[in-house]
């Protein structure tokens, strides 16, 4: 039923599951009170990948290689508050986009022992990359068969010029305003610019104007858009 995406599994065809080991496309957490800061970034590595399951309530102890003694279904406590924090984390700030449907997280119960379920489906190219926090580039995660790791600048700026059919630095990063500078970046920047380049007509602007004429913001005359382009973000974003 896996290869079915979002399909609702019972205890059986979970157990199965799990058994397999994690792969590229699973991924187990153990969540004895509370779901794990790590199911985010999991989060963002299946939608930048191509989906998966993230599964709450398994432990696993690496130093066994028998399947069924690796993999340890020990359940989640409270699995209904677990799968509402979810929720209100998913919808909340510490991701930048919620892709799930009700039918996507659910909880699968036997014998007293609860299992959280979320099927990640793999996000459009339009809305890639998915990350944690504020920074895509300290918060974009993809996948491996060696579980999830941080994605490279390199990687980033591809999901981000496919977004954009221009493919520019010169592209507006929407909601990233004059707050998601690091003051001290640009301070040190504008020093060794005005020294090098004694009476530049951009000395005396102020940092908002100063960052306009380098690109680093834009405003979209078109839309009323504006924000920090994605190479001021590059060059001063802070965390």
């Amino acid at each position: 039923m896996r290869e079915k995406e979002g399909v609702l599994m019972d205890m059986q065809e979970l157990k199965k599951l799990i058994y397999q080991g994690e792969k590229v496309d699973i991924e187990y957490k153990k969540a004895d009170s509370g779901v794990p800061k790590s199911a985010y970034e999991s989060y963002s590595a299946f939608a930048n990948t191509k989906g998966g399951y993230i599964i709450l309530g398994v432990k696993e102890d690496k130093t066994k290689k028998n399947p069924e003694e690796r993999f340890l279904i020990q359940g989640v406590e409270n699995p209904g508050k677990q799968r509402e924090d979810f929720w209100n984390t998913i919808n909340g700030s510490k991701v930048n986009i919620n892709l799930l449907k009700d039918e996507n997280v659910y909880v699968v119960e036997e014998d007293g022992i609860s299992l959280i379920v979320i099927y990640v489906p793999r996000a459009e190219f339009n809305m890639r990359p998915v990350y944690v926090g504020e920074n895509p580039y300290k918060g974009t995660y993809k996948r491996n068969h060696e579980g999830d790791y941080h994605a490279s600048e390199h990687e980033i700026r591809g999901m981000i010029r496919d977004q954009n059919p221009e493919g520019s630095d010169s592209m507006i990063l929407e909601y990233y305003t004059m707050d998601d500078i690091d003051k001290e970046t640009l301070r040190k920047y504008r020093q060794i610019f005005e020294i090098r380049n004694d009476g530049h007509v951009w000395n005396p602007l102020d940092d908002k104007a100063f960052l306009e004429k380098l690109g680093g913001y834009r405003k979209d005359r078109r839309t009323g858009v504006e924000g920090l382009t994605l190479a001021g973000l590059m060059m001063f974003g802070s965390g």
